[in-house]
């Protein structure tokens, strides 16, 4: 009984919970949070534009403009995820943090959150 009480726990507090309605493909303006190891999380409201087109997507923030190859679903088709040249895409669209950019080399996480389709 512990155990299912446990589990039950655990998936209220995980992204389960962070459930948002997919708006589909489309331009969306979106809060950035910056995180590392080695700084301090950044939240930048309103800071990048995204154009999703549903299977991969281009992103203009912070000066710059990055682009994701082609995604693959991957967890049963939670996400959409590809990995080039060390920079790993993620397209979450059921999730606030819709969509992710992990740079490898610099260990950077960029997640476009309270996405809003425009």
């Amino acid at each position: 009984m512990k155990r299912v009480i446990c589990c039950m726990i655990y998936l209220s507090f995980s992204g389960v919970c962070a459930a948002a309605e997919d708006s589909g493909p489309g331009t969306y303006l979106c809060d950035i949070r910056i995180t590392s190891a080695n700084t301090e999380t950044q939240l930048l409201p309103k800071s990048a534009v995204v154009e999703d087109n549903g299977s991969s997507y281009r992103v203009k923030m912070l000066g710059n403009e990055v682009a994701s190859p082609e995604l693959v679903s991957v967890m049963g088709g939670i996400k959409q995820q590809a990995t080039i040249n060390g920079i790993t895409f993620v397209r979450r669209p059921n999730y606030d943090d819709r969509f992710i950019i992990e740079n490898s080399h610099s260990g950077f996480f960029y997640k476009m959150r309270n996405c809003k389709k425009g």
